[in-house]
C-alpha cells in the first residue's frame, strides 16, 4: 500500500478466494493486491485478489475491480471499467 491511500467506509480489499475448479472441499487461494500512492477507494467498493490499482487512481463507490487499473484513472461500475482522469 502506497502513501496517502484512502479507504472510504465499507471499502473491501479481498486477497482470498476459493478454487471452485477443484474437488470439494474447495481449497483456499490468495493473491496480493497493490494500491499505489494516492489511491482512493470509494464507499463500498471492492478490489479483488491479484489486482493492482495504479498511482493516483480513484475507484468509485460500489465498483467491483477485477482487473488492474492504470495510474491516474477512474474505475467505476460492476465489473469496473476504467477511464483516464481528466486534467483540470
Amino acid at each position: 500500500m502506497g502513501d496517502y491511500v484512502r479507504l472510504s467506509e465499507g471499502a473491501c480489499v479481498e486477497t482470498g478466494g476459493l478454487d471452485i475448479g477443484g474437488p470439494l472441499p474447495y481449497s483456499h487461494v490468495s493473491k496480493p493486491i497493490v494500491l499505489g500512492k494516492g489511491v482512493w477507494l470509494g464507499y463500498r467498493s471492492t478490489v479483488l485478489a491479484g489486482v493492482t490499482i495504479g498511482e493516483g487512481s480513484v475507484v468509485g463507490a460500489g465498483a467491483v475491480v477485477t482487473k488492474d487499473v492504470p495510474p491516474n484513472s477512474i474505475a467505476i461500475g460492476c465489473p469496473a471499467k476504467t477511464f483516464p482522469k481528466s486534467k483540470g
